[in-house]
C-alpha cells in the first residue's frame, strides 16, 4: 500500500449528494462515473494490495470496484464522501467487506497476545493526508517471499494499525491458493523486473530507467518494487524519488 494524492471532489459528486439520499439510490451509469473518477485517482491499481485492476469483466482478471474505506453499514453519513471512496480490486473489496476495527472486537482481543499489539480503531489510510504518516511507511517487505509486515520502527499504535490492516485485508494470503495469491504476484512482478535489469555495472542508466518505470504509482505493486529498489540500490535513492 502507498499513499495516493487524491484529486479534489468533482461537482458530479456534490450534485449526487443533493439528488440522492443513499448509495442504493445510484443507478449503474452514476456508479460507473464514480468508478472512473476513482480509477484515474488510483491509476487503475487497487488502493490496498496495489494489484492492477481490469475495467471490463474478463475471465482470470481482477475487476476494479468502488470500495468504502469506512463501511456504509457503520458510517452511513459517509456513503458518498469522496475521500472515503477507494478504487479496489474485487478480491480486496470482498475480503474487507463490512469489516472495521473496534477496540473490544474479537480480532483486537486475538491479536493482543502479541507483545507490541494494542487495540486499534482504524486501518492504514491509502489517502495522502497532510500531517499523516504516508501509508508506505507502515509496512516492511520480504522480497524473497513477497510478503509484507508491519514496519519495526513504528510506535506501537501505528505498528498495531499496520498489523490489523494486513490481517483483515489478508494481504499475505497463501500464494499457493489459486485465485488468492497476492505474495506470489508481488514476487512474480519483482522477478520480471530483475530479469530486465541485466548487467548493472554495464548500464546504470538502464537500471535507473527500469526501476523508475516499474515504481510509478500506475504500475502494479509499485510500493513493493520501490521498497526493493531503495534497499537493493541505496546509492540510487535520489534518482528513484
Amino acid at each position: 500500500m502507498h499513499s495516493v494524492e487524491r484529486a479534489p471532489e468533482s461537482d458530479f459528486l456534490a450534485e449526487l449528494r443533493t439528488a440522492r439520499s443513499q448509495w442504493d439510490d445510484l443507478d449503474g451509469d452514476e456508479r460507473r462515473h464514480i468508478r472512473e473518477e476513482l480509477r484515474v485517482d488510483f491509476a487503475q491499481c487497487c488502493a490496498y494490495c496495489e494489484n492492477w485492476c481490469a475495467e471490463d469483466i474478463v475471465d482470470g482478471e481482477n475487476r476494479g470496484t468502488i470500495e468504502h474505506f469506512r463501511p456504509r453499514s457503520k458510517f452511513p453519513d459517509e456513503w458518498l464522501t469522496w475521500l472515503n471512496l477507494m478504487y479496489a480490486c474485487q478480491r480486496c473489496n470482498d475480503t474487507k467487506g463490512n469489516l472495521w476495527p473496534e477496540p473490544a472486537d474479537a480480532t483486537n482481543r486475538r491479536l493482543s497476545v502479541i507483545n507490541r499489539y494494542s487495540a486499534v480503531s482504524t486501518y492504514v489510510d491509502p489517502n495522502a493526508t497532510p500531517g499523516q504518516r504516508p501509508a508506505e511507511e507502515f509496512f516492511a517487505y520480504h522480497f524473497d517471499s513477497g510478503q509484507i509486515a508491519a514496519a519495526d520502527g513504528l510506535p506501537s499504535p501505528e505498528w498495531s494499525m499496520a498489523v490489523r490492516t494486513i490481517s483483515d485485508l489478508d494481504l499475505n494470503s497463501d500464494y499457493e491458493t489459486v485465485g488468492d495469491r497476492v505474495p506470489y504476484l508481488r514476487r512474480e512482478r519483482l522477478d520480471f523486473i530483475i530479469s530486465r535489469l541485466g548487467n548493472l555495472m554495464e548500464d546504470i542508466d538502464l537500471t535507473i530507467a527500469v526501476l523508475r518505470e516499474h515504481a510509478r504509482p500506475n504500475q502494479p505493486f509499485s510500493g513493493f518494487i520501490l521498497a526493493y529498489a531503495k534497499e537493493r540500490f541505496p546509492l540510487l535513492r535520489e534518482f528513484l524519488g
